[in-house]
């Protein structure tokens, strides 16, 4: 019988237990007491600061991960985690000026706004995009995000507040544009040399946990949004950013394309968020 050995883990696994909380075909998601998701797949596409990536993946095949300093328990085998096996989540962004960058990121709107799901939170940044929201419920969707964003630069926490929660599916639009958001501002931390810390600790307190009139929390954002604020940077995601920082932009297609693969919108409602708190971070800079 072939053991489960492990091909990569992240860097931000809590010591504790975890019980099997919900399953997809190509991932599982564990939950702790604190409301803390580790995951196991076999892709690496889906390796992540919280993820175990391992060879024999099966969904729902597993029911406790135990993890521990320097090994995990999965359904009671012990599996050493071996250090250079471990993922590292710190992306390093390079040297770069504003209008640069600025112009950097007109460009890659003007080539890649097409590729954009129709209906993800990118018409913020590319009005063309407002013609998709046809059916009266999807109107006053794209006018509630519109109206939140029209605070981005002047109210900046009034603008999480709006945001926060909004849209459907496993995470929110609103929720993957605030995640962007918490990865932008750690950007901006080192373009300007500057301590946004509590902005970052503002915004994180604003967006996770209830919203009025909630059933429940959401573990799947509370989970996105605690790796943003601790700029904890998925695969995927880090992919990315290594294209659009060190590439030509027509070199830039498959990272984006994977990117804006997780979920329905959610990679591109997260790009929105990087992408807008740069374009838009006048209120809180200077």
């Amino acid at each position: 019988m072939e053991h489960t050995t492990i091909n990569s883990f992240g860097d931000f696994l809590k010591p504790g237990t975890y019980q099997f909380h919900s399953g997809f075909e190509h991932i599982d998601n564990f939950v702790n007491q604190q409301g803390e998701f580790v995951s196991l797949a076999a892709d690496i596409s889906f390796l992540a600061p919280n993820s175990i990536i391992i060879n024999d993946f099966i969904s729902s095949k597993y029911t406790t991960i135990i993890i521990e300093n320097d090994y995990i328990l999965i359904n009671n085998q012990k599996i050493l985690l071996v250090k250079e096996l471990q993922y590292n989540s710190v992306f390093e962004y390079p040297e770069i000026t504003y209008p640069m960058l600025e112009n950097k990121i007109n460009l890659f709107i003007n080539l890649y706004a097409s590729e954009f799901p129709q209906k993800s939170l990118f018409f913020l940044l590319y009005a063309t995009n407002k013609q998709y929201f046809t059916s009266a419920f999807e109107k006053a969707f794209m006018q509630q995000m519109a109206f939140a964003f029209s605070l981005f630069q002047s109210q900046l926490c009034e603008s999480i507040k709006a945001f926060k929660s909004r849209g459907g599916g496993l995470t929110p639009s609103g929720d993957d544009f605030i995640a962007g958001v918490l990865f932008g501002i750690d950007f901006l931390e080192k373009l300007y040399e500057k301590d946004f810390s509590n902005l970052k600790t503002d915004i994180y307190n604003i967006s996770k946990g209830l919203s009025t009139g909630q059933a429940s929390n959401n573990l799947f954002s509370n989970n996105m949004l605690r790796l943003a604020y601790h700029a904890k940077y998925f695969k995927r995601l880090q992919d990315f950013l290594n294209a659009f920082f060190y590439l030509p932009l027509n070199d830039v297609n498959p990272a984006f394309k994977q990117l804006i693969a997780v979920g329905d919108t959610s990679g591109a409602d997260l790009l929105t968020g990087f992408l807008a708190v740069i374009l838009k971070n006048e209120g809180f800079v200077n």
